[in-house]
């Protein structure tokens, strides 16, 4: 019996011990098992070094980084990691791998993010991403899977007419934008093509010179607490009979020129404030592509400005 009972006892302190080893003493850090890394940036060649799959890219306090200073130096480009590229339309579609392009567009060049996967690109405070050609978008995507795009303001750096957008998203699935300022001059602050899962949440768009977005052949978007107001010209919220089940959830917009609506797909209004001057069209949000618009989403044909709450960059 005694031997018995050693043994048990053994077997016991065995098991204490090593569950003390398994554990970590109160106060000590836990294994960082994350396969991201981290970066944070303070000049736009140090950001185009850090771009890449499985990354956190985070801009450091107060950065304005012009990308166009260093996208139209070729050396700059190519030491950084990415390629300088001319007449890079045609090839998108047929890349499979990770690249970060210099892409030339009719009045300078523009930065393209193509397949990249699980990225976040992140401001924090009083962050900026700007460029100067008016045909270049800020930000292009293509093929990319879950990029975050959180806490900056983006913009040109000039007003006026202009061919380029804010964000392009090509080919995607599972982007976010979270908590940005997206500026006019772009012509459109987002422009989707056969894309999956966007969500914008807490973000504004404004002051963009032909309309708030435009989404084509897009699935499963979602706008979440967003402020669009004072695009102008043209149609405000464009969206294509090949999307399907686009949401507007608690979103407002105001003083916004032109058409404000030419949709072709089933949406839905939910809690949401929109407010259009008498005189300009809504569009066809009476030609029964709404699918859905709950009683607490509220018109009103005026000219208000919207009051401030906790939206944009932080």
């Amino acid at each position: 019996m005694r031997k018995l009972l050693t043994i048990i006892m053994l077997c016991l302190f065995t098991v204490i011990g090593a569950q003390a080893q398994e554990e970590p003493s109160e106060g000590a850090p836990l294994e960082d098992t994350s396969t991201l890394r981290h970066f944070t940036v303070h000049t736009a060649a140090e950001f185009l070094a850090a771009l890449g799959s499985d990354r956190v890219v985070t801009l450091a306090p107060g950065a304005v980084l012009n990308l166009s200073k260093a996208l139209q130096n070729r050396t700059v480009v190519e030491d950084n990691g990415c390629q300088w590229r001319d007449d890079f339309y045609q090839e998108r579609e047929m890349v499979k791998c990770e690249l970060f392009v210099s892409s030339d567009v009719y009045d300078g060049r523009q930065l393209e993010l193509v397949n990249v996967s699980n990225l976040t690109i992140r401001g924090s405070k009083d962050c900026y991403i700007i460029v100067e050609p008016r045909y270049a978008n800020v930000l292009s995507l293509y093929g990319c899977r879950f990029v975050r795009i959180e806490n900056l303001t983006l913009g040109h750096t000039y007003d006026g007419e202009c061919a380029g957008g804010v964000i392009e998203c090509q080919n995607c699935e599972g982007t976010v934008i979270s908590h940005c300022d997206l500026y006019g001059c772009g012509i459109t602050g987002l422009a989707a093509h056969d894309c999956h899962g966007i969500v914008m949440e807490n973000t504004i768009i404004r002051d963009c010179s032909e309309g708030i977005m435009e989404l084509h052949d897009s699935r499963y978007c979602s706008f979440l607490d967003c402020d669009f107001i004072r695009c102008t010209d043209y149609s405000g919220v464009y969206i294509d009979e090949g999307c399907k089940s686009t949401r507007f959830v608690r979103c407002r917009f105001a003083e916004n020129g032109g058409t404000l609506f030419s949709i072709h797909s089933n949406v839905r209004f939910e809690s949401c404030e929109i407010h259009h001057a008498k005189g300009q069209s809504l569009g066809n949000v009476a030609d029964g592509y709404i699918q859905y618009v709950d009683d607490n989403t509220r018109w009103f044909r005026d000219g208000e400005s919207l009051s401030p709450r906790d939206v944009g960059p932080q």
